[in-house]
């Protein structure tokens, strides 16, 4: 049914989203500051209204809230965010420069001697 109202659990924290105008889709966003985003599996948990409300009832009364099962989980993974090259390619030409260098100045003294 489009439009129907889901409530979706990530990290902990609970937030509304809706479903698509595509029956099949859900779109589910949330943001994060890099430095604190983790890599690796995110399970995100979708609930509708009364599973919601279990989840509620079961926080306020001191109760663990993953005892509720959620209607579907969502498996996300966060390969992490790209940090840059291992070596700065300035040092690897120059390493490259060297190393031609050297063999060329060898390969010359072997054919002068």
């Amino acid at each position: 049914v489009a439009g129907w109202n889901y409530i979706i659990g990530i990290l902990g924290a609970r937030w509304n989203c809706w479903k698509a105008h595509i029956p099949t889709n859900i779109h589910i966003s949330w943001t994060e500051d890099i430095k604190k985003a983790r890599s690796g599996d995110y399970y995100i948990k979708l609930y509708d209204e009364e599973k919601y409300v279990a989840v509620r009832k079961a926080i306020r009364n001191g109760e663990d809230p993953d005892s509720v099962n959620p209607l579907a989980v969502v498996v996300l993974n966060n390969p992490g965010i790209f940090l840059g090259p291992w070596v700065n390619s300035e040092f690897l030409a120059a390493l490259l420069a060297i190393l031609v260098s050297y063999s060329a100045f060898s390969a010359k003294y072997k054919l002068l001697a």
